[in-house]
């Protein structure tokens, strides 16, 4: 690079950041930006003295966590009442799915889970185990998209939003599987 290029770019750029500083509203005037709650997961909160939803939900208030995010496939309304009497929220529900095709697709009680949080502001993490398939090998992704789809159906019918968890070891295991499923589905409540 010659040594007027690399001054044209230097005047170029500060031209640019001049100009952005001028048209750049305050601080103060700007919206906020995320604001990315501290949640926690299940696997987390039950002990000997926290058996309950209710213990659960205390302590988590407690701690100063926002809200839960529970492996959820029964009784969802009793965690949500746990958690509006603590004025927390529940931020996702973990939904295991089964990729093998000799396997049941999820429980059955998943339907009623996702249809316990219409109204709420909670998305569908759904992982994606199996062990018939390699997830390099792309062979279950048929299944996969069908399964993704019926999940995104029942939450779209309750207003939520799914997210594909990659989890190692399962068929859905890297963020280049879930970007590849995510893909292939055809409902648009779906995302990573």
């Amino acid at each position: 690079m010659t040594s007027l290029t690399v001054i044209s770019v230097m005047v170029l750029a500060s031209a640019s950041m001049s100009q952005t500083a001028q048209t750049r509203p305050p601080a103060a005037t700007r919206p906020a930006g995320l604001s990315n709650p501290f949640f926690a997961l299940d696997t987390a909160t039950k002990d000997a003295k926290h058996q309950s939803y209710e213990s659960q939900a205390k302590m988590l208030k407690e701690l100063g966590y926002a809200g839960w995010g529970p492996s959820a496939r029964e009784n969802v309304p009793e965690m949500l009442k746990a958690l509006d009497n603590h004025g927390l929220k529940m931020f996702a529900i973990y939904v295991m799915t089964n990729v093998d095709p000799d396997q049941p697709k999820y429980d059955p009680k998943v339907k009623e889970a996702i249809a316990a949080l219409k109204g709420r502001d909670t998305f569908v993490w759904l992982c994606m185990p199996g062990t018939k398939y390699k997830p390099e090998s792309q062979e279950g992704d048929e299944r996969a998209v069908a399964i993704i789809d019926e999940i995104a159906e029942m939450a779209e019918q309750a207003g939520v939003r799914v997210a594909l968890y990659p989890h190692v070891s399962f068929y859905l295991a890297r963020v280049e599987d879930a970007v590849r499923l995510a893909g292939k589905v055809r409902h648009r409540n779906v995302g990573i």
